[in-house]
């Protein structure tokens, strides 16, 4: 995901080509940036036909790999209603 740490050495030589004694390194931290929105759609409610409710929208600004899963139970009516649908969302981000 893009991050982690990088050591670059440095050498240095004279003008006459001869390697000084002192070395140098440098360590550069690379950090994971999380920068990320999901919007959950609002319950959605229609008369005996099949619903269309909004979507699951995920925003990424980060480095985040995200992954968005959803699984539908039909539910038999126990009133007047024809019928409920019991919606479960799994949102995956690999980076965390």
């Amino acid at each position: 995901c893009g991050f982690g740490e990088i050591t670059r050495s440095f050498i240095v030589y004279d003008e006459h080509g001869r390697v000084s004694t002192n070395q140098c390194e440098q360590v550069i931290t690379i950090n994971p940036v999380h920068n990320y929105e999901i919007k959950f759609p609002l319950d959605y409610t229609t008369v005996c036909a099949e619903p269309e409710p909004d979507s699951l929208l995920v925003t990424s600004y980060g480095c985040d790999l995200m992954a968005v899963y959803n699984d539908d139970t039909k539910l038999t009516a126990d009133g007047e209603e024809c019928f409920k649908i019991f919606r479960k969302y799994q949102v995956i981000n690999w980076c965390e």
